[in-house]
Formats: structure tokens, sequence, C-alpha cells
């Protein structure tokens, strides 16, 4: 797998860090590992490194894999500077803020960081 998601108990937020290809059903078991997480622990924020993704699912799957993830979250991704897969990352960050998510898409950790913790 491609994607790894844990649960960072210091900082009290879901770490999600992808590199390589990421296919859509490994996104699609991200998400559930998510919400397991979600539901034993209550945490709600989750930081999403994609800076070390090269290819992944197209605008569509994505749209579709977005869509069904549950309201309630708050979700800051990080991409590096030249990110070929930065070109999707505004529509992601559109798609989610339309769809009533708190998404928000970022080049620096910390910056992140502060944000998920900003209420």
């Amino acid at each position: 797998m491609t994607i790894h998601v844990t649960f960072n108990r210091q900082l009290g937020i879901i770490e999600v860090n992808g590199y390589g290809e990421i296919l859509r059903s490994e996104m699609e078991e991200a998400n559930a590992e998510i919400i397991r997480i979600h539901e034993e622990e209550g945490i709600n924020k989750i930081l999403g490194d994609v800076a070390k993704v090269e290819k992944g699912p197209g605008i569509a799957d994505t749209y579709d894999i977005f869509s069904e993830f549950p309201q309630g979250f708050r979700h800051a991704i990080l991409l590096r500077n030249s990110d070929p897969t930065g070109n999707d990352a505004g529509f992601i960050e559109d798609v989610g803020v339309n769809r009533g998510y708190k998404i928000r898409i970022f080049e620096i950790r910390e910056d992140a960081l502060r944000w998920l913790f900003k209420e």
C-alpha cells in the first residue's frame, strides 16, 4: 500500500502519508482506516501529506471518493511546490469547500498544523 494512515497521539491528529502511485482502492482503504480511528479515538483532524505522490487517481475517481467521505472532519493536505498532482489540488479544495467540508491545501507542514488547530 502506498498510503499509510496513523494516529499521532502526541498531536491528536490522524496522519495520512502517500507516496508513489496511488490507486483508487488504496484511497478507499485509507478512508476506511481514517473512519475507524475517528470512531475509536474521536479524532476529526487529518493531516494528509501527498508531497511524494507521483500519480493519483483521476479527477472523477478523486471526486467520487471524496464525495463519499463523511462530514465533520478538518483536512489539511500538504503538497510540494512543483507537485505533479497539484493541478487537481485546487479542484479538490473547491469541491470539498462547496460540499461543506473543512479542507485546505498547504505547502508547509507547520502552516497546515496551525490551521488544523485553529477553530
